[in-house]
């Protein structure tokens, strides 16, 4: 199963140069990823205090601000292997500290962190292997959900089950690669 927010991406991404292209007459992708950073944790620290709808809409404007980095980079032509890799690295840890936040209200989000991560490491590894459920958009859209509506337990279990259910997909996508591979 494919992620909703990847089949817009043909679409998206003409879109996201356009009109964020102009944003990088300021900033280079490579910032926008460091205040992408910073967002995450500010968002972090508003779930600490348990002000969730500040923090969810924080959580958003995180995921909007990581559309922008790669639509920065590709509107003038400055994509480059370190600024993925810094990209995904500073994504990782926005999410860490989002649900690192959430561990102290539900230790549920520990899980969902460890899933998290090991499902993003096996895509850095094989990029082969097809995208899944749940990627990061979908995760940030979840998890700004169960901070508007203060439902963070049964957001979490959602997110478990998505989670859990994409990575199992990938090693499935990755164990087929193999097989084909080796025959």
């Amino acid at each position: 199963m494919k992620a909703v927010l990847s089949r817009l991406r043909p679409w998206w991404n003409p879109f996201a140069e356009k009109h964020f292209g102009p944003i990088g007459k300021w900033l280079t992708p490579n910032q926008l990823s460091v205040i992408n950073l910073l967002v995450s944790m500010i968002a972090g620290w508003y779930i600490y205090i348990e002000q969730y709808q500040l923090a969810a809409v924080l959580v958003l404007l995180s995921g909007l601000i990581d559309c922008m980095d790669g639509a920065v980079a590709r509107a003038h032509g400055l994509t480059s292997g370190f600024g993925a890799i810094l990209d995904m690295t500073l994504d990782r840890l926005g999410e860490g500290a989002i649900l690192f936040a959430l561990s102290f209200k539900n230790p549920l989000a520990v899980l969902v962190l460890i899933l998290s991560f090991t499902m993003s490491s096996m895509r850095a590894k094989e990029p082969r292997i097809k995208s899944g459920f749940a990627e990061r958009a979908e995760r940030l859209g979840i998890l700004a959900l169960l901070l508007f509506t203060e439902q963070i337990h049964y957001g979490l279990l959602l997110m478990t089950i998505m989670v859990g259910y994409t990575l199992l997909d990938r090693l499935n996508s990755a164990n087929k690669l193999n097989y084909e591979k080796n025959k």
